[in-house]
Order: C-alpha cells, then sequence, then structure tokens
C-alpha cells in the first residue's frame, strides 16, 4: 500500500500490472509501476513500484516508494521510502531514506544532506 505523495498531486502515468516495458524511459511527473520495467527511468517528481511489481533498472527521480522488487542503482533528490514488502538490490542514493519493517535489502546505502554534493 504505496503512499502517493506528489507536489503537483497527480499519477500522470501508469504502467499496468500485465504490462512488461523495455526502454529508457523519460517521465514528466510521476509514475506508478504495477508491472515489470527494465531500462533506465527518470522521472521528475516520484516513482512508485507497487506490491507485486519487478523493475530492473537504473532510476533518476525525486522521490521514491518501493512496494515490490527492485535491482539497480536508484538517485533520488529527496527520499527513498521501501515497504514492508519490498525485496531491494541496489546502490542507493538520497537525503532521506525510511525501511519499513520486512522489507529486504542488500547494497550500498548513502543517504544524508551531503550525497548531493559529490
Amino acid at each position: 500500500m504505496a503512499r502517493e505523495i506528489q507536489s503537483n498531486g497527480s499519477m500522470n502515468t501508469i504502467i499496468g500490472s500485465n504490462s512488461r516495458l523495455e526502454g529508457v524511459f523519460d517521465i514528466t511527473g510521476s509514475v506508478k509501476v504495477e508491472g515489470d520495467l527494465i531500462g533506465k527511468m527518470c522521472a521528475s517528481e516520484q516513482l512508485v513500484i507497487g506490491q507485486g511489481s519487478t523493475v530492473e533498472a537504473d532510476i533518476d527521480v525525486r522521490e521514491a516508494i518501493i512496494g515490490g522488487r527492485f535491482t539497480g542503482t536508484i538517485l533520488a533528490a529527496e527520499r527513498v521510502e521501501l515497504e514492508q514488502t519490498a525485496i531491494v538490490r541496489a546502490d542507493l542514493k538520497t537525503k532521506h531514506l525510511v525501511i519499513h519493517e520486512g522489507a529486504q535489502f542488500q547494497g550500498n546505502i548513502e543517504s544524508g544532506e551531503s550525497f548531493q554534493d559529490q
């Protein structure tokens, strides 16, 4: 159950549960992935990866909320939240990180105000 918090209040792109996409994606606004995605994604606002979804990608977003499976790299300017159903293998950089009890994470984490200076 992802909390959907966008600065503009809208989820303008949704990848449905029976969808599988591969490629490079540049999204203006927010995106919710309920299916499978492989590649690279930039979103100007928020990425929500739903429970049951599988994403293998390098992502660059303002905020990410992960409830499904994710493998790759995450660069989130503001915040990353791993819900209790998240299974994540990643190199992750963000200002703020929330990991709920039950979430699984393997990889490297760099968080705090200083990560953006590098």
